[in-house]
């Protein structure tokens, strides 16, 4: 199963079970979404640095790629503002960004 759908996974089979509370499935699912959503954007980064650091994408002993042990997030956010032109920290969007889920 793919990680974007790990969230959905958890949330019906919870459900179904009935193991756990709403706000419990709730939380759940958020962290796998967000888990997905930081995969997703060490992947993007990682892509953008497959000329300059090959070594990156190598695989470490555990069978994961090297690069996803030395980037934090604030690296990973500069590499995809260089790369893509895109400044996924910058404050104005993350405040249009909330107010935007505000209405979900």
């Amino acid at each position: 199963m793919d990680k974007f759908n790990a969230w959905q996974a958890i949330s019906l089979k919870d459900f179904i079970d009935g193991d756990q509370d709403d706000e419990e499935v709730q939380r759940k699912a958020l962290q796998a979404y967000e888990d997905a959503a930081t995969d997703g954007l060490v992947d993007l980064a990682l892509s953008c640095l497959t000329k300059t650091r090959p070594d990156l994408l190598e695989l470490d002993e555990d069978g994961d790629r090297k690069g996803e042990s030395v980037l934090d997030m604030l690296t990973v956010y500069k590499i995809i503002e260089i790369c893509g032109g895109i400044k996924l920290n910058d404050p104005k969007m993350m405040e249009a960004v909330a107010k935007a889920t505000e209405t979900l």
